[in-house]
């Protein structure tokens, strides 16, 4: 017993001392820091409205000193011991220091807090040669945040003597809800970039490409080893590099070339844990599918990536649609090319065009024709749609590519060509009228708008019964496809169900979107049953969805992020039916992809008391896969019975929905 006793009380001093040390850690910088804000030559900033300073300061090198050559002064050596002693304790740490002085600049790491639902405060900073960065986080989950910031720049006087300096800052971010959103590595933003190549003939099997394969394939080796080792510094390294390499790497490729990098891109990803490391290899891979060789109006870039009526999607799952875009790319690229005319007249004064495939893949070409007179030529994807807009930004028409050459007046809309192109221009012209109708509804008087809201909205039913009917009686064609792609969550499930039976609309790129928002409508209709999944609370404590169902009368169940500013603003009305309702009557429950600090820090900083559970696999889990949601925010209601009784509902609708339901 007496032994047990001894070991007992060893481990506790143990434990107190490793705290101590902790504690020690996170006081060491800041405490460096309060000894530099009273020395000479710092000049320390306060950001008014928030907790975070910012000290520059600047130390002239003498002779001696340059001799040298890595040479640190006294203040900033005991500053960058503070970090390397603190980096142990801290819940992030990214340094780089003299050794490797040469490597260029990196972007900048970018902080943000938020400070409201609407929205953030975000700063930028630009790493240089030499830098170092912290996060510490105390048992209070205060966080301290700490940024080194210093360069040796060598300058020769008038005299053309040689002299140095060291220059720098200490930026110190503190409070409960910084959050570190990025660190990237990249190049000067003054270099170079050669946009010529989208027109030229490029050579691809290039000296340039074959390098660029043999370093990726040597990293994802070294990878695999430090891996094994669990070394995060060489990692991390490995992560930064690739990026750089990908950014640099200025040829075309073909789509076999790309494949053979992506296999060891898609290696190294898939292995990382790491969500910034995941970040960087998923950001090479989007890079280099930038410069896949295509016809430039066909062009993939990170843009190729699924939007939704919310407009959000996470990073990863942005990523997951760009690839499911390339699925369906073989079959788009190899799509019949014919030799497309366009002619016709340009307002005066304004000589240039701009032609943008849609789906927009790549720079927009800008042409330009001195007399006023169009005469495009250019192979282009049979049935792809193109928009042309002229230099004055308010013409701006589409176009579908066929056989028929076509005449345009840029200014009136007026074309000569091939039947569906006249009723694509007539439907235009025809919206451009609605539109012009509905604002004779609306009056600004000074900086308020006075609205007949009844005529409005029934102003607004018309046209969206106008392009539902265009959509039927094209039946899958060019036309058909476009206004599917731009007005689908415009459309309510019984018309979007009747109109995604059509297989045209499943194997296009521009019509994906609509096919992936459908789908997951089709998962969480009224009258399905729920699909019983596991979540965590924040306390990491395991709920599933059984455990409220046919406890309440209904469950209501929103999803959100703290990184959706459209979700977290569409959270009110959960807010108010979660406070104005008793759980016995309706439970709320706030399903997040996000599951880590951030998220649990935004829950008790804007005191969201109802029910908040996430999962560790984000949007990969059970739960988005079980009910096909691919966006921000989505709502739906089960009844007691298991069944799905509402979905897709937000503010007014959705409360509207539950005094319904509950009579009340």
């Amino acid at each position: 017993m007496k032994h047990w006793i001894i070991i007992a009380v060893a481990l506790l001093a143990m434990t107190v001392h490793v705290a101590a040390q902790e504690n020690d850690g996170f006081y060491s910088i800041k405490n460096e820091m309060d000894r530099m804000t009273e020395g000479e030559n710092m000049l320390v900033e306060k950001k008014a409205n928030t907790s975070m300073r910012t000290c520059y300061f600047k130390y002239i090198l003498n002779e001696e000193e340059m001799a040298q050559g890595g040479f640190v002064p006294e203040f900033l050596q005991r500053l960058t011991n503070a970090f390397d002693t603190t980096a142990k304790y801290s819940t992030e740490s990214l340094q780089r220091g003299m050794d490797n002085i040469d490597m260029l600049p990196m972007k900048p790491l970018v902080f943000s807090r938020p400070d409201s639902f609407f929205g953030s405060t975000t700063w930028n900073y630009n790493l240089r040669h030499n830098f170092k960065y912290t996060c510490l986080q105390r048992g209070d989950t205060l966080c301290n945040r700490y940024l080194l910031l210093w360069e040796n720049v060598r300058f020769t006087d008038s005299d053309g003597k040689p002299f140095a300096c060291i220059d720098g800052e200490l930026v110190e971010l503190a409070g409960y809800d910084w959050r570190r959103i990025e660190a990237r590595q990249g190049f000067d933003s003054n270099a170079e970039h050669n946009y010529a190549r989208y027109d030229a003939d490029v050579d691809n099997d290039t000296t340039e490409f074959v390098k660029l394969r043999e370093n990726l394939r040597i990293f994802s080796l070294h990878y695999a080893a430090q891996k094994r080792r669990n070394n995060a510094q060489e990692m991390s390294g490995v992560a930064y590099i690739t990026k750089q390499m990908c950014e640099k790497f200025s040829r075309n490729i073909t789509l076999e070339q790309y494949r053979q990098v992506a296999e060891y891109l898609n290696s190294m990803t898939s292995q990382e844990t790491n969500d910034a490391r995941k970040r960087l290899f998923i950001h090479a891979r989007m890079l280099l599918q930038e410069k896949i060789d295509m016809d430039a109006l066909e062009r993939p870039t990170s843009h190729a990536t699924v939007t939704t009526h919310s407009g959000y999607l996470i990073t990863e799952e942005k990523s997951k649609n760009i690839f499911k875009v390339y699925a369906v790319l073989d079959s788009h690229a190899k799509q019949q090319n014919i030799n497309w005319i366009l002619t016709g007249d340009i307002a005066a004064g304004h000589p240039f065009i701009t032609i943008d495939a849609l789906p927009s893949f790549g720079r927009p070409h800008k042409y330009r024709y001195d007399d006023g007179k169009i005469d495009f030529r250019k192979d282009l994807a049979y049935g792809s749609i193109v928009e042309i807009t002229d230099g004055t930004g308010g013409n701006k028409w589409m176009l579908a590519v066929d056989s028929v050459p076509v005449s345009i007046d840029m200014k009136s809309g007026e074309v000569t060509a091939s039947a569906l192109n006249e009723r694509f221009m007539d439907y235009q012209k025809r919206i451009l009228l609605f539109q012009k109708d509905i604002t004779k509804f609306v009056t600004k008087v000074d900086d308020y708008k006075i609205m007949d809201q009844e005529a409005f909205d029934k102003a607004r039913e018309r046209l969206d019964r106008f392009y539902y009917d265009i959509i039927i009686k094209e039946n899958g064609n060019s036309i058909a496809k476009y206004y599917l792609a731009d007005k689908y969550p415009g459309l309510s499930f019984a018309q979007l169900d009747s109109v995604m039976q059509n297989p045209a609309y499943r194997e296009d790129l521009l019509t994906m979107p609509a096919c992936l928002y459908y789908d997951g409508k089709v998962s969480r209709q009224p009258g399905r049953k729920y699909t019983d999944v596991t979540l965590e609370d924040s306390d990491g404590n395991k709920h599933r969805l059984s455990d409220y169902v046919g406890k309440s009368r209904y469950v209501l169940v929103h999803t959100w992020s703290v990184n959706s500013w459209w979700s977290r603003r569409n959270m009110f009305a959960n807010k108010h039916i979660a406070r104005d309702y008793d759980e016995s009557d309706i439970k709320v429950i706030g399903v997040s992809p996000d599951n880590d600090d951030a998220w649990r820090k935004y829950i008790k900083a804007r005191k969201m008391n109802w029910t908040m559970l996430a999962d560790s696999n984000g949007w990969h889990s059970a739960f988005f896969k079980a009910y096909g949601i691919t966006s921000m925010p989505e709502t739906f209601i089960i009844g007691p019975d298991g069944t799905i009784v509402a979905e897709g509902l937000h503010g007014e609708s959705l409360k509207a929905k539950v005094r319904e339901l509950l009579g009340k």
